[in-house]
């Protein structure tokens, strides 16, 4: 009786067939290609059995019911074995899994089903599902801003490349990785060591595959991906699918763009990165000096995600618009605006001139905030308009709307370019 094991207990394995991890290495990744095949193969049985007449004498309805009563799978996962054997299966309806995607398993590739081709070809079964889920945050909240909104953004203008926006952005919102750069690369010119190329490649790219996500203004997010046995770099417009391909030459060229006045002048890393941002290094949070010589070292991510401090996003609660005037003290300084006496304007004409009077009281009595509000208004007015001509009936008023919106941004945007120059 004393043998008995109870549930909680754990058996440890004594005994196995390899002979070293390389070889158990090999057997975990068959076994994974293996199910990988499986999800593919049972995929594609069930389309089989939902496009076919194989049914017919089975006795049941559909291959939802089959499936439910024969094998317990319901209608949502019966739903994700077809789409994974659309997508990852040769010519998109076979029972054979394509090369490039053997090694992921079906938690991933699951993940990986609503990702555009253009994205999902970037990753290796290296990525973890975790990682893959990231990235995919990343795409959907960059498929919720509108071309629109990106086009209004002022990026990064003395930068002409898009390599190095994306870097300028990267160790911007990366403080920690400007840092491990740039130490890296004062402390081997100072010890007359590498050059520059192999030290930034080393830190950039720290194992087989790095992917780097950063949003420079006016571009959207892009990904960066740097890969051991890949000769330069690729660069990903995550928005439209767009993809450059950046040689090492331009890839250090635009690292070193970021980081040499500091270290040409001799400055340490805060120094250095108030040089390039004109602001100070975000706080470093200090280290347990009596714990980090004993912990093992951490494992590095493959993904390495950009995000801005907090004082760069978007301001979420905006300060209330100000009042207007009163309307009989602003009309007399609209002397542009037709009368509304005449018999020829229309009502909505009317109602136009008011708002344009209106927006004119705002814009002089708001300050920076103000006009960042009055602009955000107008643009969520257009997409608004915008939205309801694309998805429902045409409509005129709906086209006018945007018409006015348009007009209203363009005056707005005047009145912020006067102030500069004021």
């Amino acid at each position: 009786m004393n043998e008995i094991i109870t549930a909680t207990q754990s058996i440890p394995v004594t005994a196995h067939p390899f002979r070293e991890y390389d070889q158990y290495k090999i057997a975990v990744r068959d076994e994974i290609n293996s199910a990988s095949e499986s999800f593919v193969k049972i995929g594609y049985l069930l389309k089989v059995a939902r496009d076919t007449d194989i049914l017919i004498n089975s006795g049941y309805s559909s291959y939802l019911e089959f499936a439910r009563e024969e094998f317990s799978l319901d209608a949502g996962t019966v739903s994700r074995f077809i789409k994974i054997n659309d997508k990852y299966s040769v010519d998109h309806n076979t029972p054979e899994l394509l090369p490039e995607f053997r090694g992921y398993g079906r938690a991933k590739l699951q993940e990986m089903i609503t990702l555009p081709d253009y994205l999902s070809e970037t990753f290796t079964p290296e990525l973890t599902k975790s990682e893959i889920q990231t990235i995919k945050a990343e795409y959907e909240e960059e498929q919720a801003v509108t071309d629109l909104e990106v086009m209004m953004e002022e990026g990064a203008r003395d930068h002409e490349t898009n390599i190095r926006r994306f870097i300028y952005k990267l160790f911007h919102d990366k403080a920690d990785l400007f840092k491990r750069v740039y130490e890296a690369v004062r402390k081997n010119r100072s010890a007359g060591g590498k050059s520059d190329r192999v030290v930034i490649i080393d830190e950039l790219l720290p194992g087989e595959i790095q992917l780097y996500i950063a949003r420079p203004e006016g571009l959207g997010r892009m990904q960066l991906k740097l890969e051991e046995d890949m000769d330069g770099a690729e660069l990903l417009n995550i928005r439209s699918g767009e993809k450059e391909i950046i040689s090492n030459d331009d890839l250090i060229s635009a690292v070193l763009f970021q980081i040499n006045s500091g270290l040409i002048n001799h400055e340490d890393y805060t120094l250095g990165y108030s040089r390039r941002y004109k602001e100070p290094f975000p706080e470093e949070k200090p280290e347990k000096e009596e714990v980090a010589p004993v912990q093992p070292k951490e494992k590095k991510s493959h993904v390495t995600v950009a995000k801005p401090k907090p004082k760069d996003k978007p301001i979420e609660k905006p300060k209330p618009e100000p009042k207007p005037e009163p309307r009989e003290e602003v009309k007399p300084e609209s002397k542009e605006e037709p009368k509304p006496e005449e018999p020829h304007i229309s009502s909505v004409e009317k109602a136009t001139s008011e708002e344009k009077t209106l927006l004119d009281a705002q814009l002089k009595a708001a300050d920076d905030d103000g006009i960042n509000t009055l602009m955000n208004k107008r643009l969520k007015q257009l997409n608004d308009c915008i939205h309801r001509i694309m998805t429902k009936r045409f409509s005129k008023i709906a086209v006018f709307e945007a018409l006015d919106s348009t007009r209203e941004l363009v005056k707005i945007l005047e009145e912020v370019e006067r102030r500069k120059a004021g």
